[in-house]
């Protein structure tokens, strides 16, 4: 492997004209007041100073005439680092031009202002330009012009010229043309030849072509990779270095940006389709709604106008007015009509009455003329005797009803004898009888009374438990909600003692131990001991009907178990405890808890529990399972018969409790009015007996022997026959007699009838008169008046109305179906009313959700806005949401094609030209001799395939490819979703500040490969690896990094092919900071040797470790008083000296004036 002429020796290759930096001018930049102007070396110059003189702000200078204003200042001049380091925050242009030196805190406000070396109240100016020359010694300068108004705070107010000149151009001539604020007539008048420029793009398009900065339009790349070479990013691997200095940001960033803006644009068209489709749904009832508010307001208006509810002259009044009269006249026309018929009925009746009446006196006359006189006596008698046996019949009747009861036979007279005889007996012994059965009666009314009242308690003991959990009875609870009421308390806050405590599983049956034990303290009512005295105030006047006692306690209070309060049990172990009725309860949090838990324990309250009294071993105290307690001598036994349970959390078990009781007292209570039943039964038997009996004694025979009086009237019917049995003539005459009083009867009858039907007749015409003449004297009236009308449409409801409640052509339920008709129009009017609320109340709340989701202060949200949501509704219907959404489809169809399959293409395009750079570097780095044994580098490439990015190239190979024409709506609907959650992953934050770790991951394909550096023998063996830098000394690192970046710069330059980059300029600031000489002067020869011009920024402490290898050493030092910085140029003869004379130098400029160059 023999070395190459790309390996540049000075004078030993030629035919490439290359560019140099020449001389470089400041004036008011940073510490650097007034013009500043140094030249460089041809080879390499080191600018070295003590740290804070102001190597960075050269170097920053350089940076801000060549690149774009996105570029990022050096590391070293800004504590951040990164980002966009022209921030108000870091150093910036403008500070700058200003020259801050430092932050002042005003006292009033304690707002920051900065401290500047000028134009702090005046207009101030700075310049930067860099003078290059070629081979040929012809120069081209390249400079920038700032112009800056008192009092800016801002970059843009600052008015800035990008300019270049072909030679050497003074930067203190600008002075000329700082009132004009360089305008550029004024700089081209000023100097002649110089190109002024608008725009940086066109600015860096001189540059690129005039001084061969990059190849093929690349110059933009070229510069970039010159920028971050000069602020020396710190990388650990040959992967990171690599891909931060060699590898620009990939094509798929902006392949992904065109994407997801286009995506947007799709997204925008589906969110405006959904929201569409959601104000449809949303609004889509509207037109119903407003049509069923509309109709039911206008009935029920309608309703309203008839004054249903209004007293005096209203249209339902006129309506009424006007449908009596019509009824009372057609009521007048039938009642003459009847009349007229009534009439002649009557006439006819009373000449056939007067007639018939004549012909009954003619058969009368002759009756008598042929013997009649003895008939008629005998007919006479027959009647009486008729009249007789029939009153006795209904005697008769009325008597065995009366006695029924009895069942004792009384046809004979000997029967009835008999009969009356029993019933005096009966009736002596009545008295005693029925004092015995209700003597019977009331002992079984005592025995059911107080079960009676048991029930009603328990029931009222069970509708007061039913849903409530304490067991405290009615009348104490009654009472606490009195006094919470008075004291202005929540009932809660005053809890029974009772209600926070219950037994513990398991220890039910102690239940009765634990009422009888604590009874004395369960009924305590606990208050807050900071509130007791104001309750105490408050409920001194109530009159509660029932004594309570209540106790201040101590919310805050907590006792252990273990406390030595007085009169506090202490218990040694848990079972001893469980043997206490307070050791079987569990306790309700609140907090009363700790109180009541110590209040429980106390030993004059506590009791042992013990099976059965045998155990009461000691003084006590004790009780037992049942109840009874010990206590040494004393003891009880038994529960009060009124006290009932008040212990426990749940009064689910006192309710089965009284469910159980009233089913067995009511029992009992229906087995005692059975028994009562049948007694009263028995009660009202001897009752009807004895009355049964009263009417037997009462009754006289005579008066009820049917039988006697039947023998009479036969014996005088036979006489009567054998009279008419000897005369046919009157046997004839009595017939006829017969038939015409028959006739007689019914044609005076037929009269009667006819004279009543006219009466009532007359007098309903009477009637139908005065109510007419009273109807049409209020229509007149109201007419006259003319404060009242009824329209068409009025009357014809009103006439539907009642006929739906009456019969409207009947006069006599006319008023009955005014009062239905009433009832029915003012239920009518409340149901339109409700119904049209209803519909309003939805409109109102469809306003209002249409609101929450789509904001539009134009449209209000009352019922007056409904026209303004139905134009929504109408827009959206009318522009069709079906042709939105095959609109829609249609788009997502063209932008699958146009933008996702590019974007895919650009993955793979993006690793090729990886790959491709590849190639030229590394026949760059093979002609370099590298490291102590002159080795050669190569940089080699490994692909990855992690899954994440896997999955993501699949998913957009997927996503890619196929038509979505003939989707259906949910297909359709489900690959835009996965597109959504796609371009997602690839979208810009919506802070770009911050970082998108995500995003990166994807679409960074520097990511999906790895980069090593190999080190290959003479023969093309491998040495060795290079993957992490970390473990290679500063040399060493720094060697690499000359080594990989300056042959990638030779390629971003375009100048791979030629003997020499064409521009050859490359500031390094701190570089070579941790090189030894040897290494140092290692990379050095690598730079130099690659034909590359550099400019080292480096600390005093590394001036010995370079100088051997520069061919010109800059000193900057800086007047710490004044905060002046000045660049000293040292020749090669001093170099050896250079680090004394740099320190002594900075000393020596502190002692130097502070005055400074006036500005124009």
């Amino acid at each position: 492997m023999s070395d190459s002429p790309l390996f540049y020796i000075d004078g030993a290759t030629e035919g490439t004209t290359q560019w140099r930096a020449e001389t470089f001018q400041m004036v008011n930049w940073g510490g650097f007041h007034g013009h500043h102007s140094v030249d460089l070396a041809t080879t390499a110059t080191l600018v070295s100073g003590a740290s804070g003189t102001g190597k960075s702000t050269l170097l920053d200078a350089y940076l801000a005439l060549m690149m774009p204003s996105d570029t990022p200042f050096n590391g070293a001049s800004n504590d951040a680092g990164s980002g966009r380091a022209r921030s108000a925050e870091q150093r910036n242009v403008l500070t700058y031009l200003r020259g801050k030196t430092d932050d002042n805190r005003e006292a009033e406000t304690g707002a920051l202002h900065d401290q500047v070396l000028r134009g702090g109240s005046e207009p101030t100016w700075g310049a930067i330009a860099m003078t290059f020359v070629d081979d040929n010694q012809r120069r081209f300068t390249v400079l920038r012009s700032y112009y800056v108004p008192r009092a800016t705070n801002s970059y843009s107010e600052v008015s800035m010229r990008m300019a270049t000149f072909d030679g050497a151009l003074h930067l203190g001539e600008l002075e000329d043309v700082v009132p004009a604020k360089f305008e550029k007539r004024a700089l081209k008048a000023r100097f002649a030849g110089i190109e002024v420029f608008d725009t940086y793009a066109a600015f860096a398009q001189t540059l690129y072509t005039r001084l061969g900065i990059g190849a093929n339009g690349e110059g933009g790349k070229a510069l970039r990779l010159l920028a971050r070479i000069q602020a020396g990013q710190q990388v650990k691997t040959v992967d990171g270095l690599y891909k931060s200095m060699v590898l620009e940001r990939p094509a798929t960033y902006a392949a992904a940006d065109k994407a997801v803006n286009h995506f947007e644009d799709l997204e925008r068209s589906y969110g405006a389709m959904v929201t569409e489709a959601q104000k449809a749904q949303v609004l889509e009832r509207l037109p119903e709604l407003q049509k069923q508010f509309v109709e039911a307001s206008d009935r029920a208006d309608l309703v309203d106008t008839f004054g249903v509810a209004r007293s005096g002259d209203t249209p339902l009044r006129y309506w009424e007015l006007g449908t009596e009269q019509r009824l009372l006249a057609d009521a007048g026309d039938g009642n003459r009509s009847e009349r007229k018929r009534v009439q002649a009925a009557l006439s006819a009746a009373t000449a056939a009455e007067k007639e018939l009446k004549a012909g009954l006196a003619e058969s009368q006359r002759r009756q008598r003329e042929n013997g009649g006189d003895v008939l008629a006596e005998l007919t006479a008698e027959q009647a009486r005797l008729t009249e007789a046996r029939d009153d006795r019949l209904g005697s008769r009747a009325r008597f065995e009803a009366r006695v029924a009861v009895l069942a004792a036979p009384t046809r004979t007279a000997a029967e009835f004898a008999a009969a009356q005889a029993a019933a005096a007996e009966a009736l002596a012994a009545f008295p005693d009888a029925q004092a015995s059965a209700e003597a019977h009666h009331e002992t079984l009314r005592r025995e059911q009374y107080p079960l009676e009242e048991q029930v009603r308690t328990l029931k009222k003991e069970r509708d007061f438990l039913a849903g409530r959990h304490s067991l405290v009875p009615q009348h104490l609870h009654g009472a606490r909600l009195a006094i919470a009421e008075a004291a202005g308390m929540a009932p809660d806050e005053l809890p029974f003692l009772a209600e926070l405590i219950d037994l513990a599983p398991g220890e039910e049956r102690w239940r009765q131990a634990a009422e009888v034990t604590l009874g004395s303290v369960a009924r305590i009512l606990l208050v807050d001991e900071t509130k007791l005295a104001a309750l105490s105030r408050a409920i001194d006047p109530l009159q509660l009907p029932v004594r309570i006692h209540f106790e201040g306690v101590p919310l805050s209070a907590s006792t252990s178990s273990t406390a030595d309060d007085a009169g506090t049990r202490h218990p040694a172990a848990p079972d001893f405890e469980a043997a206490f009725v307070s050791g079987k309860l569990v306790h309700k949090e609140s907090p009363f808890t700790a109180w009541v838990r110590q209040r429980l324990r106390q030993s004059t309250l506590d009791a042992r529990c013990v099976e059965t009294p045998a155990e009461f071993d000691g003084d006590g105290p004790f009780v037992a399972l049942s109840g009874q307690t010990r206590s040494g001598s004393r003891g009880a036994h038994g529960m009060n018969r009124d006290q009932k349970p008040i212990i426990g959390f749940s009064s689910q078990a006192r309710q089965d409790e009284i469910e159980q009781e009233l089913g067995q007292i009511t029992a009992s209570v229906q087995q005692l009015a059975g028994q009562a039943h049948t007694l009263a039964n028995e009660l009202a038997a001897l009752r009807a007996r004895r009355d049964a009996s009263q009417s037997v004694v009462d009754a006289v025979w005579e008066l009820i022997d049917v039988d006697a009086a039947e023998a009479q009237l036969a014996a005088k019917e036979a006489e009567l026959a054998r009279v008419l049995a000897n005369s046919d003539v009157l046997r004839a005459l009595q017939e006829e007699e017969q038939r015409l009083e028959a006739e007689l009867e019914a044609a005076q009858g037929a009269r009667f009838e006819a004279e009543r039907a006219a009466r009532v007749l007359a007098e309903a015409q009477g009637e139908i008169v005065d109510r007419e003449d009273a109807v049409n004297a209020q229509l007149e009236r109201i007419t006259d008046e003319n404060q009242v009308s009824l329209t068409e449409e009025q009357g014809a409801h009103l006439d539907a109305e009642f006929a739906a409640v009456g019969d409207p052509d009947d006069l006599e339920t006319f008023a009955a179906g005014l009062k239905r008709l009433r009832e029915r129009l003012t239920a009518q009017s409340a149901s339109e009313r409700e119904r049209a609320a209803s519909a309003a109340g939805a409109m109102l709340s469809i306003f209002e959700s249409y609101q929450r989701a789509w904001p539009d202060p134009t449209i209000g949200t009352g019922l007056d806005s409904y026209q303004g949501y139905r134009d929504i509704l109408d827009s959206v219907l009318t522009l069709g949401l079906h042709e939105r959404r095959q609109e829609w489809k249609r788009r997502l169809a063209a932008w699958s094609g146009q933008d996702l399959v590019p974007l895919a293409g650009a993955f793979d395009s993006a690793i090729s030209q990886i790959e491709d750079r590849l190639d030229p570097i590394n026949d760059i780095l093979s002609t370099l001799p590298f490291g102590a044994g002159r080795d050669r580098l190569q940089i080699t490439l490994r692909r990855l395939h992690r899954d994440d990015s896997v999955a993501f190239r699949r998913e957009l190979k997927q996503l890619s490819s196929g038509a979505t024409e003939q989707f259906t709506d949910e297909q359709t609907e489900e690959r835009f979703l996965r597109l959504q959650a796609f371009m997602a992953g690839i979208r810009k934050p919506e802070d770009e500040s911050k970082p998108s770790p995500t995003r990166d991951l994807l679409l960074d394909v520097r990511r999906h490969v790895e980069v090593t550096a190999t080190r290959l023998g003479e023969g093309g063996e491998v040495l060795s690896t290079y993957s992490s830098l970390g473990g290679k000394s500063g040399g060493e690192s720094q060697e690499l990094v000359a080594f990989v970046v300056g042959a990638a710069l030779r390629f971003q330059l375009g100048d791979e092919s030629r003997t020499r980059p064409r521009f050859a300029p490359v500031f390094l600031d701190e570089g070579f900071v941790k090189s030894d000489a040897e290494f140092a002067g290692r990379a050095v020869a690598a730079w130099k040797g690659l034909g590359f011009q550099l400019i080292v920024g480096a600390p005093l402490d590394k001036v010995t470790a370079l100088e051997p290898y520069m061919d010109l050493v800059l000193s900057i030092t800086k007047n710490h008083a004044a905060g002046f910085s000045y660049i000293t140029p040292i020749a090669d003869a001093a170099v050896p000296a250079a680090a004394p004379a740099l320190a002594r130098g900075s000393e020596e400029r502190a002692t130097e004036s502070n005055s400074a160059p006036a500005l124009a």
